[in-house]
């Protein structure tokens, strides 16, 4: 369920004089009980859930618009330092990070060089392998 049809059924159990523990055990924890009685003195004086406005400070470097020119970036040339798109867009290293990781899933990673196998170490893995299947 969303959170305002969580809210609906909320007013409704406590406009039918459920108490705030009722309600709690007949959501089976969906909302916290805190949360249930934050919002049923809400009800209380004005008869309706309203939230005012989300909680915390307004973002301001991580908008939308910051998130589009770093995924369209990223979609011109796939292999960019944070460094350089951080001066490239005028924004810090460490909100660049965020983006990348948390807005748009990216996880940083270094392809490592390993030394090529030899023609006996194939053959110790095929012998390996055939045991396993074995």
């Amino acid at each position: 369920m969303k959170s305002n049809d969580i809210q609906k059924v909320v007013k409704i159990k406590y406009e039918n004089s459920d108490g705030p523990t009722k309600i709690y055990r007949d959501l089976a924890g969906a909302v916290s009980l805190l949360t249930i009685k934050l919002w049923i003195k809400m009800i209380n004086p004005t008869g309706s859930i309203t939230l005012s406005s989300p909680p915390g400070c307004p973002r301001t470097v991580r908008t939308k618009a910051a998130i589009m020119k770093v995924k369209s970036r990223l979609n011109k040339k796939k292999r960019v330092s944070t460094r350089k798109l951080a001066n490239d867009i005028n924004i810090s290293r460490t909100s660049i990070r965020r983006i990348l990781r948390e807005d748009l899933g990216c996880k940083p990673y270094k392809k490592t060089k390993q030394s090529k196998l030899t023609k006996s170490s194939k053959k110790i893995i095929r012998g390996l392998s055939l045991l396993i299947e074995c």
